[in-house]
């Protein structure tokens, strides 16, 4: 019984031991971290004032020459950022910028010119033109095209170009201006909208038409297609008063005078695109006589 029970206590004392040693080396591990924890704040300076100091990155060279090729694989002239304007009578215009990376602004300033075309989807084979001076203009527009011309849609497209005239893109850059999408004015959109004569006249397929009665009764102006088939009517308008309208290429015009006398008469003239490429001087045509007994004169 006596050796039994001295056995028991060595195994309780044994078993208390271990327990001891464990509990022992927690709480020193514990203590080592809880030191460990302290060092390292008193290492921070916690009074130090504002953020930690910015890296500064630092930016890439100026680019300062470029090549058609690299412009038109940066999209230097950022289609994205174009905007387009139209009444859906008489006006329409575009604007445009380039991209902000250090090739497109080289692209940018190595910019002398813009050459920019438009062209109708009722006439898409009649492409105006115009070349603009200096680099920084970045809108234009048209006005004074007939209706039906300004009533489509209209496609600008835009090509830069250096001092020398040479391309800086490979392809223009063309934006279409539709009536569902684009219909504000330009003057809101601020672009200034020119008449295309002669302005948008480089390919000089555009020659402005004007018909004036000076004595009688009012005069007209009415212009043809190419199957005869009248597409612009001026209406009468005052005695001794332009009535104008820009004839496109391979169409024609007709010289009205109001009837007030015998209707059997012939009351207007017929003037062929060939007829009108003979007599105009700068792009203008300008017809001007007497409408007496419905009948224009040589003038008209």
């Amino acid at each position: 019984m006596i050796m039994v029970v001295v056995c028991c206590c060595c195994c309780l004392l044994v078993a208390g031991g271990g327990g001891y040693y464990l509990w022992d080396k927690k709480k020193k591990e514990d203590e080592a971290a809880e030191k460990l924890e302290l060092e390292l704040e008193d290492s921070y300076d916690t009074t130090a004032a504002g953020p930690p100091p910015e890296i500064e990155i630092p930016t890439s060279e100026v680019v300062t020459n470029v090549t058609a090729a690299q412009c038109q694989a940066m999209n230097a002239l950022d289609r994205s950022a174009m905007t387009g304007c139209t009444n859906g009578k008489n006006e329409a215009g575009i604007t445009w910028n380039w991209g902000k990376d250090n090739v497109s602004q080289a692209c940018k300033n190595a910019t002398a010119y813009y050459q920019v075309t438009a062209s109708s989807s009722y006439l898409p084979n009649v492409i105006l033109k115009q070349t603009i001076q200096g680099g920084t203009q970045n809108t234009t527009g048209i006005k004074g095209m007939m209706p039906a011309w300004h009533q489509r849609n209209v496609t600008f497209s835009v090509m830069p170009q250096d001092k020398d005239k040479k391309n800086l893109m490979q392809n223009p850059v063309s934006f279409d201006i539709t009536q569902a999408t684009d219909n504000q004015s330009c003057a809101t959109a601020g672009v200034n909208a020119l008449h295309p004569v002669p302005i948008w006249n480089e390919n000089k397929n555009l020659i402005d038409v004007g018909v004036r009665s000076t004595d009688g009764a009012q005069g007209g102006i009415a212009v043809l297609d190419k199957t005869n088939t009248e597409v612009y009517w001026s209406g009468y308008t005052t005695i001794g008063r332009d009535t104008r309208m820009v004839v496109p290429e391979g169409f024609s015009t007709r010289s009205w005078c109001q009837d007030t006398g015998n209707i059997f008469d012939r009351r207007y003239k017929n003037h062929s695109w060939e007829e009108l490429k003979t007599k105009q001087v700068d792009g203008k045509v300008n017809y001007s006589g007497t409408c007496w007994a419905n009948k224009p004169s040589g003038g008209l």
